[in-house]
């Protein structure tokens, strides 16, 4: 199935050729019977497709003014058509893109910043769920190739060793501090400290060299992460009791052969604590209050009720369940979609999810607190958010690490 953009490309394309071939034969169409109209038409289409060839393969008149305002159009075309057709579509808002409201004379990004500095936070969960984490997408990484990635409070040295495989260390060298990452060399399964040539092994962070000394020390080395690469991505594995992984994320068949094709994503920055952003599966009812206006109306909260757009509306239905064991690290969010133009259905767009209204749950996010007792009522939508967060809970454990605020005060 071809992508939105191609299909409107295409659609384009026809609808300009069946007008400009029509408009070139509605006189003879008049006055031939209709078994020659197939053939007319057909060789009017042969015209217009021989002209536009022609442009391309005819030594273009350089003192003809017209040269000079067709070329860089030609340029241009072909450009975007490369573009559409073969560069993938990466769409990456970070925090003052959207999500704020605007205040006075002050730019989005120091309003994301003020916004982050005085909104109350809340009783938040420990930060970091025990879990898989995606660190980076596999072609960022090339073989012999190492990056600085910072995640879950962690600095790391992410590097694609001689053979392929992936592994994640510590980034600081424990001899001098030197980032590994920051212009490391990568030689064979290890990665070499930029500073002083020390040389560390991935899969343990062991120090396996050092060129001025006869003897590697006991105890010199780095600490290695367990990780993961499948789907098109790096995981690596958090357990703040240290536990090895008893559960992996599913393998994606399609993308793992090859058989689908990395297009682009969509990215969000997001000021939240991370939990949130899965509870927004549980709860069904924003759905109708957050995503209910027609997408049209846009992601600014405040104006998605103007009467302009309320002659259309989509209408959700969403189920979400815990999985039973083995696959207990599941919650499965069943969610479909349907629109209303006039009080009438409209099937042609029914969709089993749509990924730009995400973009209205980032202004709750960037600007609400965390509640760790909500003031829930007695309804099957409120029970299913506390449902869960029990179910949440799992990722928590005795030392998952918590975030510390030290507030100042007139003392």
């Amino acid at each position: 199935m071809l992508p939105c953009g191609k299909r409107l490309l295409i659609s384009v394309i026809v609808l300009i050729s069946v007008i400009a071939v029509s408009a070139s034969m509605t006189e003879k169409l008049l006055k031939v019977p209709l078994f020659q109209v197939g053939e007319l038409w057909l060789k009017s289409a042969s015209d217009i497709i021989g002209r536009i060839l022609s442009i391309f393969t005819t030594v273009p008149d350089f003192y003809a003014v017209s040269t000079y305002i067709v070329i860089p159009l030609v340029l241009v075309s072909v450009y975007y058509l490369y573009v559409l057709f073969f560069v993938p579509l990466n769409r990456i808002r970070i925090l003052g893109d959207i999500g704020y409201i605007e205040e006075g004379k002050f730019s989005m990004k120091e309003i994301a910043n003020s916004v982050r500095k005085r909104r109350l936070v809340g009783d938040i969960p420990p930060v970091y769920p025990n879990g898989w984490f995606g660190v980076v997408e596999s072609f960022q990484i090339k073989k012999g190739e190492a990056k600085n990635i910072s995640m879950i409070g962690l600095n790391l040295a992410v590097f694609r060793a001689e053979d392929g495989h992936i592994h994640a260390i510590d980034a600081y060298c424990p001899h001098m501090g030197a980032n590994l990452a920051a212009g490391g060399r990568v030689v064979g399964n290890c990665l070499e400290c930029p500073f002083h040539g020390w040389l560390f092994r991935g899969h343990d962070g062991k120090c396996t060299k050092i060129p001025y000394a006869e003897k590697v020390p006991e105890g010199a080395g780095v600490k290695s992460y367990v990780t993961l690469e499948t789907n098109g991505w790096i995981y690596l594995w958090h357990h703040a009791e240290g536990i090895e992984p008893n559960w992996t994320p599913p393998a994606l068949d399609e993308v793992n052969n090859g058989n689908w094709t990395y297009r682009g994503r969509s990215e969000h920055y997001v000021n939240s604590h991370i939990e949130e952003i899965p509870e927004n599966g549980a709860d069904v009812y924003h759905l109708q209050q957050v995503h209910g206006p027609i997408m049209t109306a846009g992601i600014d909260l405040r104006y998605m009720w103007n009467q302009l757009w309320s002659f259309a509306n989509h209408q959700w239905t969403a189920s979400w369940e815990p999985c039973p064991a083995p696959d207990q690290h599941i919650g499965a969010l069943k969610l479909t979609h349907s629109m209303n133009i006039f009080g009438k259905r409209f099937s042609p767009i029914d969709l089993n999810v749509a990924a730009k209204q995400v973009e209205r749950d980032v202004m709750i996010w960037n600007n609400k607190r965390y509640e760790a007792k909500p003031f829930f009522v007695k309804s099957k939508e409120d029970s299913l958010i506390n449902k869960h967060r029990r179910w949440y809970s799992q990722f928590y454990s005795e030392h998952s690490p918590r975030l510390n605020f030290q507030k100042d005060t007139l003392d």
